[in-house]
């Protein structure tokens, strides 16, 4: 999905006050381009179904405590629309989209295990991972196998480079070319590749030495 060209329409109101028909003119306006649209009870109904065994009928079976424990759930995260990461009832609940689907993790405050499992699942993918290898293989792209971290911060991760390579080295986020604690340090670096810009040097940081193509970097700016 790219992001320069989504359109989000965020639809909220109380029962039968025309979401669903909002939706569909919407969907309607933009019947020559793709639309997705996603409710989020559509997902709790089927968290219900496979916590209980429920066939999604309106009948004895249908778990009426569970389905008010999972609408009481749903109004904590439309409270917090906009935001990947809200807590009901003194847990920690992260957002994630996956295959069109709305996925809520909940976050054991004992153990890093959930996190690292959220990250994995949702939130790797949406950087760019580079490393600098070393003098001869220089910066790399790299796609990561395995992270260390506590809670949701990555301290350490296992990449695999573009060309075969495998490492296990710190980890650090960064903000751009520019950001002070970029350093050709055999980090692992990971970041947003936000606009042209950025793109154009990352992709000619790739297989080269990291003060060349600062300088370079640097000229174009002035």
């Amino acid at each position: 999905m790219e992001k320069k060209n989504t359109k989000i329409f965020i639809i909220y109101g109380k029962a039968r006050h025309g979401k669903d028909t909002v939706a569909s003119i919407i969907e309607e306006y933009y019947k020559n381009e793709k639309v997705i649209n996603l409710q989020i009870s559509s997902s709790l109904k089927e968290y219900a179904k496979k916590i209980s065994g429920w066939d999604g009928m309106d009948n004895e079976t249908k778990p009426r405590g569970l389905l008010q424990e999972l609408g009481e759930l749903e109004e904590a995260f439309s409270r917090n629309l906009g935001y990947d990461y809200f807590i009901y009832k003194d847990i920690e609940i992260k957002v994630g989209v996956k295959n069109n689907n709305i996925n809520f993790i909940l976050l054991d405050n004992e153990d890093d295990a959930d996190c690292k499992k959220y990250f994995m699942e949702y939130e790797k993918n949406e950087y760019r991972w580079i490393v600098y290898v070393d003098d001869i293989e220089k910066w790399q792209e790299c796609n990561v196998l395995d992270v260390n971290n506590t809670r949701l911060g990555i301290n350490r991760a296992t990449v695999v480079t573009t060309l075969g390579t495998q490492v296990n080295r710190r980890v650090k986020f960064i903000t751009g070319p520019e950001d002070t604690d970029f350093k050709q340090d055999r980090c692992i670096y990971f970041f947003e590749d936000l606009d042209d810009e950025d793109t154009d040097y990352w992709n000619g940081l790739i297989n080269k030495d990291f003060m060349e193509v600062r300088n370079d970097f640097k000229k174009s700016k002035n």
